[in-house]
């Protein structure tokens, strides 16, 4: 994070808010605007960061052992519940995951937690694109210039990040670098 807010690591405070999100205390100026949020999910862990807008990032590793169809009639939207019903079990367990790390994301985007119970919104993916759409059901729509998108990470994993507004990007760095001596310090 010091990297960010071009402070030394040493120096840097971090609290949380009521439903648990952290963030960066005690820091002025355009460093008081940096936002953060962080994911892990058995040996891997991802990390947002934004500047001026709030940002969520959700993992979650990819598990046949999950009763997806049980949870999503329970947990999702009944249209959510739906698209997954009709779908054979391997592309609905996966989908489940995209579904549920976005909404996560959205979530811990929000700083609500799950004080906002899943089934209060839908996730819309935006077909040929890694993005979607949130719909807040029977609500204001204050929160829905929210993207989320959905990060492609391979077989075993599912991941989303989702930030307020629709002008930003997301762009990968891997820690520890390729290549870079695991013992350096």
């Amino acid at each position: 994070m010091s990297r960010y807010v071009n402070e030394r690591p040493g120096t840097l405070m971090f609290t949380s808010g009521r439903h648990g999100k952290p963030s960066l205390a005690g820091l002025r100026g355009a460093a008081e605007k940096v936002r953060f949020n962080l994911a892990h999910s058995h040996d891997s862990a991802l990390i947002a960061v934004a500047r001026n807008r709030e940002v969520g990032i959700d993992l979650e590793r990819i598990r046949g052992n999950v009763e997806s169809l049980k949870l999503a009639e329970r947990f999702f939207s009944p249209s959510e519940f739906e698209l997954l019903r009709h779908l054979p079990s391997d592309q609905a367990n996966r989908l489940f995951f995209t579904l549920w790390t976005s909404k996560e994301a959205y979530l811990k985007a929000r700083g609500t937690g799950l004080s906002l119970g899943l089934d209060r919104f839908e996730v819309r993916l935006v077909p040929e694109e890694p993005m979607a759409r949130v719909r807040l059901l029977g609500e204001s729509r204050e929160h829905e210039n929210c993207l989320v998108r959905i990060l492609s990470l391979g077989p075993d994993y599912a991941g989303a990040v989702a930030a307020e507004g629709e002008d930003w990007r997301v762009s990968y760095r891997q820690w520890p670098e390729p290549g870079a001596d695991r013992r350096q310090g």
